[in-house]
């Protein structure tokens, strides 16, 4: 008997060791969204950091809420709460963006202020330009919000959603890769620009 104890105890500290090792391979794995879903955001999201002096002066990302992609989001989130919450992803007319934006300065981070330093129009290859019909902050950002956006942190910069009219008609029935516009947000600070 005294023979197997040095062998039962190293069975129980592999054991042990590997149900350890399985629990930070759980941890470190991020499954709460399906790799379809991260893949659709990807394909429909664009992003751009512009620097100044080692300096960022202005951090931007951009997801174009198309009906394909809310048909997306809407499967995901019905996945992810069982069919228990229903999501209205009734689109708005013309093409509306959810965008984070992070700048230095969080005075500057005003977007939909009246009285901004930046302008956020839309671009087509052709020179058109369109204005925003709307521009509004999200003020109560949600955890599953930040879950199905993983690029927004709220602790450095804002969230808002800006909607085009008119643009939409630019854009009927086109993918992210045959589209040809830009997303344009500049002020004396910086100037990005997001192209479909």
């Amino acid at each position: 008997m005294k023979r197997f104890i040095p062998i039962i105890i190293a069975a129980a500290v592999v054991t042990t060791g590997c149900a350890e090792i399985r629990e930070y391979v759980q941890i470190v794995r991020n499954d709460s969204l399906s790799s379809a879903y991260r893949k659709e955001l990807k394909r429909w999201t664009r992003s751009e950091t512009v620097y100044s002096s080692f300096e960022t002066r202005l951090k931007v990302v951009a997801t174009w809420r198309s009906a394909a992609f809310q048909r997306v989001y809407s499967a995901e989130y019905d996945r992810v709460y069982d069919g228990s919450v229903r999501l209205d992803v009734t689109s708005s007319p013309g093409m509306e963006f959810l965008f984070y934006a992070y700048t230095p300065n969080r005075e500057a981070n005003d977007f939909a202020d009246a009285r901004s330093i930046w302008k956020v129009y839309m671009v087509t290859k052709g020179g058109e330009r369109f204005m925003p019909v709307d521009l509004r902050r999200i003020e109560d950002v949600t955890p599953a919000m930040e879950e199905f956006f993983p690029y927004i942190n709220i602790h450095h910069g804002s969230v808002y959603t800006v909607t085009f009219e008119d643009a939409d008609k630019q854009a009927e029935g086109k993918t992210p890769q045959t589209c040809n516009f830009s997303l344009v947000f500049t002020s004396v600070l910086a100037r990005a620009e997001l192209e479909w």
